[in-house]
């Protein structure tokens, strides 16, 4: 992994995804990033990103840069939009959220709501970055 965020970004696509995420012990491999581990806690008390949970890509407005998923729990009592940046420097990623019933999208990182337009979802993300969200 060429830095600590690449490698942050790589572990948070496979935690999300529904991978499962695992160190082995070597003394030469290396640890996980920082910030992996608050992800890992933060995907053990979300049952939407539990591993019998179900996926939905969802479109962005360029899916060879930028990825979307609707993680939604087994009993369908919650859903969390991930979305990822895999670009090289910071974009404005645009999430076409017309197929999914949403009414208030709350940020997991900091446990806010935030606005969006009805239809579509923006967000600005940094290089190799990701964003949760819940859906109500």
């Amino acid at each position: 992994m060429q830095n600590d965020d690449q490698q942050q970004f790589v572990e948070a696509v496979l935690a999300t995804s529904g991978d499962l995420v695992c160190y082995c012990s070597s003394a030469e491999e290396k640890g996980p990033a920082k910030g992996t581990i608050s992800l890992l806690k933060m995907r053990a008390s979300h049952p939407a990103l539990y591993l019998d949970s179900s996926r939905r890509r969802i479109p962005t407005q360029d899916d060879s840069k930028f990825y979307a998923i609707l993680r939604s729990s087994a009993d369908k009592a919650e859903r969390i939009l991930a979305i990822f940046n895999f670009q090289p420097t910071a974009q404005t990623v645009r999430v076409d959220l017309g197929a999914i019933d949403a009414h208030e999208l709350t940020d997991l990182s900091i446990n806010l709501h935030v606005d969006y337009a009805q239809g579509e979802f923006v967000v600005s993300l940094p290089p190799y970055a990701y964003h949760l969200y819940s859906i109500h």
